[in-house]
């Protein structure tokens, strides 16, 4: 069988949420998960933009918290 890595970033500033998320995806055989963490939304706007980053691929998936510190979920979007 072949495995696919999927990306996923966790945008959350819940440590019980993020624990949560990644409880239940590392617990699926089928697909690898590849999970990033930003505990807020300045965080997660400079995984995806600074140019140090610009070699590392974008996620597939993103989980965005709505009320998130410093930088809102709204303004991340």
């Amino acid at each position: 069988m072949l495995l696919r890595t999927i990306r996923l970033l966790v945008v959350d500033d819940s440590p019980s949420f993020r624990y949560l998320i990644h409880d239940a995806f590392s617990s699926r055989d089928e697909i690898r998960w590849e999970l990033t963490v930003a505990e807020d939304g300045e965080t997660a706007l400079r995984l995806l933009f600074e140019e140090e980053n610009e070699n590392v691929p974008l996620p597939n998936l993103i989980l965005l918290d709505w009320n998130l510190p410093k930088v809102s979920g709204s303004e991340v979007l």
